[in-house]
């Protein structure tokens, strides 16, 4: 539960942005760490591997040095690009967030869910993981998380809960399964729901595939629209008739009309997020080529006060932000019935 601190500097956070400030009083909210940018697996769908990125780990020192944040941080993300587990000091990483309050949480692929890292886990106090699970059809699976055994993954979730609910604390983490919404895996997202409540995870997460490269273009569900609002309508059904939490996307407006969102004129990032590479590089969101800073070099404050996240914040305030921003804040990359949205590459 985040402290009465952090609130009020999100509050703050809410007041500076509105005000248009470039100079700001608080700390950022929401801080996500890239423990890592090494995968032990080679996953179809991934961009990890199609631009120089790693392979490395978050250093341990600048972890520490990020401390006199956590009591004004709301949620901490333990995650990026790569598997978090593989961190060889995820335990000692776990020991030192432990005692925050902060809501914490990461994705996995679930391949590493056992042993001395369930018990760090715990030590964390983690509030949620996420385990990405695109269908209960293992061949399916295992031909898009390439090198994962499906049999495996389940019997460490399935581990993983028992162990938890033995424990005399309250529930948590709360246990995700994630998945990755796309052609080959829409019409499995009702008998996934299913598959989820027989396991006992307390949710179901799902997002459309991004296609960032041409092959992955035929597997998006902007072009088949209609049948994927289907498969999500008949998923609600399911996760209500088991009372479980199903997290969807916006379904599809099927209508030539649409207009799509207003545009917005500040980025409520700059305010109140910061994203940490594992290579210590500071960015303003998960956009991987805008850096602020390095916080190997300078303190989060110093960062998030800094030049260049000042000079950021004035571009917005005289509406000249960069290209890229300018495109998310009209909704190009966020609305579901923008191309831009499910397709990244250029298709031709």
């Amino acid at each position: 539960m985040p402290t009465v601190m952090a609130h009020l500097n999100s509050a703050i956070n809410t007041i500076e942005r509105w005000a248009k400030r470039s100079h700001l009083l608080s700390y950022p909210s929401i801080l996500q760490i890239e423990l890592s940018s090494s995968c032990n697996l080679t996953c179809t769908i991934c961009a990890r591997s199609e631009f120089p990125y790693g392979p490395g780990y978050f250093p341990l020192s600048s972890f520490s040095s990020l401390v006199p944040a956590f009591p004004y941080v709301k949620k901490l993300i333990l995650h990026g690009y790569g598997e978090p587990l593989m961190h060889p000091k995820f335990p000692e990483i776990m020991e030192i967030i432990g005692p925050h309050s902060c809501h914490k949480s990461f994705y996995t692929n679930g391949t590493l869910l056992s042993g001395k890292r369930v018990d760090a886990i715990f030590q964390g106090n983690i509030d949620e993981i996420a385990v990405s699970i695109d269908t209960p059809h293992a061949p399916t699976f295992e031909s898009i998380r390439t090198g994962a055994s499906f049999r495996r993954i389940v019997e460490n979730i399935d581990n993983f809960i028992a162990k938890r609910d033995a424990r005399k604390k309250t529930k948590r983490p709360r246990v995700i399964l994630a998945t990755v919404a796309m052609t080959d895996t829409v019409q499995h997202l009702p008998s996934l729901v299913d598959f989820a409540a027989s396991l006992g995870v307390d949710a179901v997460e799902v997002n459309y595939l991004m296609a960032y490269k041409k092959s992955l273009v035929k597997k998006s569900l902007y072009f088949l629209q209609e049948q994927s609002n289907i498969a999500f309508i008949e998923a609600k059904e399911r996760a209500k008739r088991h009372g479980m939490e199903l997290r969807l996307p916006a379904l599809f407006s099927l209508k030539k009309t649409h207009e799509g969102p207003r545009p917005q004129n500040v980025c409520p990032r700059l305010y109140d997020f910061i994203y940490i590479g594992y290579d210590a590089n500071v960015r303003p969101c998960c956009f991987p080529l805008l850096f602020v800073g390095n916080i190997s070099n300078e303190s989060i404050k110093e960062i998030w006060n800094g030049k260049a996240y000042q000079n950021l914040r004035e571009s917005f305030a005289k509406r000249m932000p960069p290209q890229f921003c300018g495109e998310c804040l009209t909704g190009t990359y966020t609305d579901v019935d923008s191309e831009k949205c499910h397709i990244s590459c250029e298709m031709r």
